[in-house]
């Protein structure tokens, strides 16, 4: 009788350690995911400190200039792919005001890959600026 008690009672203990042991892995699993999980969804992406840091990384390394007309005002970081956030190359990303931004977004809308329409449009744009500013300094605008 008395091994039958104790046989339950190792059994016992043994399971509930083994209980604690996966609850306690499930936990620090989840813990790390939570620092290093970047969002997937935009919206979510842009506001948070991973796009912070990302932007930060970026215009530690290359000029805060628009690519279209060179102002270094309300410069924002315009994405050529999306999808693949948190790990955006530099060859990924340009420069635009808000204005070249807004310009961008309302004529070509955004779908995954811009690369081509944005090396068009910010050639197209800079080349009009330019333009531009040559016609004003000879006084004909």
């Amino acid at each position: 009788m008395k091994d039958n008690w104790f046989e339950i009672s190792a059994r016992k203990i043994w399971k509930q350690a083994k209980r604690k042991q996966r609850k306690k892995k499930r936990k620090n699993r989840r813990r790390g995911q939570k620092k290093s999980r970047v969002p997937q969804r935009y919206k979510v992406y842009i506001r948070g400190r991973y796009w912070t840091e990302r932007k930060h990384r970026y215009f530690s390394a290359h000029a805060k200039r628009c690519a279209v007309c060179r102002t270094t005002q309300n410069v924002a970081l315009h994405h050529l792919v999306y999808g693949n956030y948190g790990a955006e190359r530099d060859e990924d990303l340009i420069p635009l005001c808000g204005r070249h931004h807004s310009i961008f977004h309302a004529l070509h809308g955004v779908a995954r890959n811009m690369k081509e329409t944005t090396a068009e449009y910010v050639y197209s744009a800079a080349f009009e600026e330019e333009a531009d500013r040559a016609l004003r300094a000879i006084g004909t605008r």
